[in-house]
């Protein structure tokens, strides 16, 4: 459907069934809302302490949120939803400044630290803010929405969950939970896997490396389908071809 579905997926998880418009209108203000950091956290936990890799950034922020909330170990169901739904919305925002920090330390370029704008949706808010001149397409924040949906339940069999599973069932706070979790997810056997379908993209970019490789798959994820029809499906707009795959060559050419 040609709208962003990423909230309600959200609201799915966390409650058991799919919100009314009614709801998710709310739940979408409620986000929105949400996505500010506390006053003085982008100074002091994210613009002080670089780190050249986001997800180490991420996790070192989920922890120092700790010491700005007011109950952080009560693990009532009500106290523990209002921490999710907080580091729901706050985690994008880390991690879109923790990029624009990384640029300026590591990278050496220009460092934008652009406001939430509360009438956009989670994807679009990620691009907003992540992006120096704040311009994104429509199709883009679309993509990037579905990306989000198909990888947000994994059950409890991958192993960032699992580590997520294991250390609160020691009793242990949200917040020392989910870092722990988003470590697992840093390592290149998991989710850290992606920088390395990054680096794979920009060889491609060179024509002495297009005819070296070829995929051979094992097994085949069901949300490979997905993202192999949101992909052709961009591989016909001009954005993809200029920006991301191949600047100076023709798809496929």
């Amino acid at each position: 459907e040609n709208r962003f579905g990423y909230e309600e997926v959200v609201w799915l998880l966390l409650l058991g069934d799919l919100p009314t418009q009614d709801q998710l209108d709310k739940f979408r203000a409620v986000l929105a809302e949400a996505r500010e950091l506390p006053d003085e956290f982008i100074e002091d936990m994210i613009m002080k302490a670089p780190s050249p890799n986001i997800m180490n950034k991420v996790a070192r922020s989920v922890l120092a949120l700790y010491s700005y909330d007011n109950n952080p170990d009560d693990l009532s169901i009500e106290n523990v939803l209002r921490q999710s739904i907080k580091l729901i919305a706050q985690i994008p925002t880390i991690m879109s400044y923790a990029y624009q920090v990384k640029r300026r330390a590591y990278d050496h370029k220009s460092m934008y630290i652009h406001q939430n704008d509360k009438a956009l949706s989670t994807a679009e808010s990620i691009l907003h803010t992540i992006r120096s001149d704040r311009k994104f397409t429509d199709e883009e924040a679309k993509i990037l929405d579905l990306c989000m949906i198909i990888h947000a339940d994994h059950g409890g069999g991958n192993n960032s969950t699992f580590t997520t599973r294991c250390i609160t069932s020691t009793g242990t706070d949200t917040y020392s939970a989910i870092a722990a979790g988003i470590g697992s997810l840093k390592g290149p056997k998991h989710g850290g896997a992606n920088i390395q379908v990054h680096n794979m993209i920009a060889d491609l970019k060179k024509p002495s490396a297009t005819r070296q490789t070829r995929a051979r798959w094992r097994t085949i994820s069901p949300r490979s389908f997905i993202k192999r029809r949101a992909t052709e499906q961009a591989l016909s707009t001009v954005w993809v071809t200029q920006y991301i795959l191949f600047p100076t060559r023709a798809p496929y050419s």
